[in-house]
């Protein structure tokens, strides 16, 4: 029996509706609010019944989740336990985590005018940073399988942000709709941002080269946060990240309000 795919269009139709939340995490799925990060996720599609079973391939029965939590689910079934349904946290959500984080909820409000292009762009940007990931690690076996460099996803990425700027002649920028403060950017937001007017495949590959420091940058310091094992190695971290200046516009606050209220104190006692 043949799988049911699901179309660009619907894919973008259930990410309008979901504001790119997670179902299955709450995890935040607009790149944008990553930036460079290497906290970022590609976005995906899923069915809430399986729909080989059930036949059910409205848009009731599809779900917004994140490929890295769609993977670790179970097949489909009654059991999954859905933490968010229509952008909306559920029962479960509160049974785990109590309340809803401020981020979460200035990012809620903030995609209030999400319109579905924008999926269209957010995937160009995952293209860009499936780059960035080869760049950082050209041979992983990953990478190697696949047989897809980074001149293949450079491509990947100047035919989706077309087939973007195509579908959105006639819509508001999502600069102006989702509040997005240009004037306080950071430089490697400024450098992300270069991607709306790139020509060329080779425009794209050239912005993802010299974003690549700060992609190496969150890449190591979260490995380095996560091996903290006395004072010294805090210390050290701290300092590098207050003097590196190639560093991911949300990675520094997230690393240092993570060493200052968790690390710390844990070696304290």
């Amino acid at each position: 029996m043949k799988r049911l795919e699901f179309s660009d269009n619907q894919k973008a139709q259930i990410y309008t509706r979901d504001k790119w939340i997670c179902a299955f995490s709450g995890k935040i799925l607009w790149i944008f609010h990553y930036w460079t990060s290497t906290c970022w996720d590609m976005d995906w599609v899923d069915h809430i019944l399986p729909a080989m079973k059930w036949w059910d391939n409205s848009i009731e029965n599809w779900i917004c989740a994140s490929s890295f939590f769609n993977s670790k689910k179970r097949d489909n079934s009654h059991d999954n336990k859905y933490l968010f349904h229509h952008w909306r946290p559920t029962e479960y959500y509160f049974h785990a985590y109590w309340h809803i984080p401020s981020e979460l909820s200035e990012y809620l409000i903030s995609m209030e005018n999400i319109h579905y292009t924008d999926w269209y762009f957010n995937r160009a940007i995952c293209s860009l940073m499936i780059v960035l990931d080869y760049l950082y690690h050209p041979y992983n076996l990953k990478w190697q399988a696949m047989k897809r460099d980074s001149v293949y996803w450079s491509k990947s990425s100047f035919k989706k942000l077309a087939l973007w700027k195509k579908k959105s002649q006639e819509v508001e920028s999502f600069i102006t709709r989702l509040w997005i403060n240009t004037e306080k950017l950071s430089e490697d937001q400024n450098i992300m941002l270069e991607i709306i007017h790139a020509k060329s495949e080779k425009d794209i590959l050239d912005i993802a080269e010299r974003l690549l420091p700060y992609y190496r940058n969150s890449r190591e310091y979260f490995k380095s946060l996560v091996n903290i094992q006395n004072n010294k190695d805090i210390d050290s971290l701290s300092n590098s990240i207050f003097q590196n200046s190639c560093m991911p516009h949300r990675d520094r606050a997230i690393l240092t309000d993570s060493i200052e209220n968790f690390y710390k104190p844990l070696l304290q006692k």
